[in-house]
């Protein structure tokens, strides 16, 4: 057996190449040596990933049958197999055979090594893109906060008015929104001025549009409190001036991005009345107010940032 050390390139410690003693009885062991040396010498094999160098080693053993047996190693990991015919051809000439077909493995593995350090690049690449478009894009809780105007509008009734909501993340992007209006509005017959105080929750999803824009979708019931100016009767009680009312609404917001900690927030809202409130204004006429909902919010989504780790 014989074992010889040669500089295999810039990227490599020198190779060992490995003859079995069956082997040197077919090939010129010297011509196998110095040309398996020339043809790795072109061959630039990249190291492994955390190495600095490559490490081969090219073993030549029969296979009996008139082949032989040429194997690529690398630091105990086997790197390709080939057969060489070694029943026609002068010694020489096999030894070339031999040479080539080293080198082939070389290249191989040349390659695979190259092809991996592009898709470690390119995941790279892709990981800074993704921590930019994090470090830049707006925050996305667990928590934020939701201050805005909103005005609704039913049969014979508009209202409007601040209200404020708070946004917890539950399971994933789903989220669960829950808060509080105060809304002021009118009746158109008899121009009856009505107040509202209103609690509402319900779950909500964010979808990202694009690098600057979200759009956002939620589900909420509503009860409110409502107060009425100038009437004979609520719900059939002579005097009485209270009632209160229940909704089922769906809300679709448009959501522009401000900064890390700030959304502009424009959405739509539609709805249904589950408890109609009748109640006779002053005049006499008799009103049940309730059925379809329509309405628009404007407000600003407010997400404070982490809080950063003590050190």
């Amino acid at each position: 057996m014989l074992i010889v050390l040669f500089p295999l390139s810039a990227v490599a410690r020198p190779a060992a190449i490995e003859l079995e003693p069956r082997v040197e009885a077919v090939v010129d062991a010297r011509a196998v040596r110095r040309l398996i040396q020339l043809e790795l010498s072109e061959v630039q094999v990249p190291p492994p990933v955390g190495e600095s160098e490559a490490a081969l080693f090219v073993r030549v053993l029969s296979a009996g049958e008139g082949q032989l047996r040429v194997e690529l190693w690398e630091r105990g990991d086997q790197h390709g197999v080939r057969f060489v015919s070694a029943s026609r051809g002068s010694p020489s000439v096999i030894a070339r055979r031999v040479a080539l077909v080293a080198a082939e493995l070389a290249r191989g593995l040349m390659n695979k090594r190259r092809l991996e350090a592009e898709r470690a690049e390119r995941a790279a690449r892709r990981a800074a893109r993704e921590e930019r478009l994090r470090r830049t894009r707006t925050l996305d809780g667990p928590q934020a906060v939701r201050p805005g105007i909103e005005g609704t509008l039913i049969e014979h009734l508009w209202l409007a008015g601040p209200a404020l909501d708070a946004q917890v993340h539950a399971f994933g992007r789903l989220r669960i929104d829950a808060g509080a209006g105060w809304s002021f509005g009118l009746l158109t017959p008899g121009r009856t001025t009505v107040e509202a105080l209103t609690l509402r929750a319900g779950p909500s999803r964010r979808f990202v549009l694009g690098r600057s824009a979200d759009l956002d979708v939620g589900l909420r019931a509503e009860a409110a409190l409502l107060s009425f100016q100038s009437v004979k009767s609520v719900d059939g009680l002579a005097g009485e001036r209270t009632s209160y009312w229940a909704r089922a609404m769906l809300a679709v917001r448009f959501e522009q991005r401000l900064s890390r900690e700030l959304r502009l927030d424009v959405g739509l809202l539609g709805g249904y009345t589950l408890r109609r409130v009748p109640l006779v204004l002053a005049d006499g006429r008799a009103l049940r107010l309730g059925g379809g909902v329509f309405g628009a919010e404007l407000g600003i989504v407010m997400t404070p940032p982490p809080a950063r780790a003590p050190r």
